[in-house]
């Protein structure tokens, strides 16, 4: 790319709009010449949309794979001079590159957020959903049993949650051979 540090500055400013904007409420102001420029690269479309209740069409930039992928490998690079905080976002982009990098997490899913259903989490990820779950469930204790009507039964104290009448108690062994529908050996 000919003017790279200001083409970089384009590509993150989308990226930091969610991946696609309305041209005209795209800052700093892209001239045709270095959006055609970008669309030529494959690195955004600028496509014509209308409103769903009539009107004009109106332009809008959508940065495309091969722009998000361009972005993350060149995060570490120059931004234009003018800018007065660039000295800390450049360090602020080169430590968010090595954090991605590490991570194996692409800036897409940084930015917009992974696709929960596609990507399945680690398993302490896993293990604590399932642990959230399971104390939402029971009303916030551990170990909690549910029974055929969906009575919380605490098997530390052997007592039924609060609001119901019946205690736990398990059953000897005699009385679950003797207890209907229950295997017996001849």
């Amino acid at each position: 790319m000919s003017n790279e540090p200001q083409e970089r500055l384009v590509l993150l400013r989308l990226a930091l709009e969610g991946g696609e904007t309305k041209n005209t409420d795209f800052k700093p102001d892209l001239k045709k010449q270095d959006r055609d420029r970008l669309v030529n690269a494959g690195l955004i479309e600028a496509e014509k949309r209308r409103p769903p209740k009539g009107g004009r069409a109106a332009l809008y930039l959508v940065l495309t794979d091969e722009g998000w992928a361009w972005l993350a490998e060149h995060l570490d690079g120059e931004l234009p001079p003018q800018a007065k905080p660039v000295r800390t976002l450049q360090k602020l982009l080169a430590c968010l590159k090595a954090h991605l990098d590490a991570r194996g997490y692409s800036l897409a899913d940084f930015i917009t957020g992974p696709p929960s259903a596609t990507k399945p989490g680690s398993p302490a990820d896993i293990e604590k959903l399932i642990e959230l779950a399971y104390l939402r469930l029971s009303g916030g204790r551990a170990n909690v049993h549910h029974d055929a009507a969906g009575e919380g039964i605490d098997r530390r104290r052997g007592a039924r949650r609060p609001g119901t009448s019946r205690r736990w108690r398990p059953r000897s062994r005699a009385s679950r051979r003797a207890s209907p529908g229950s295997k017996t050996s001849s």
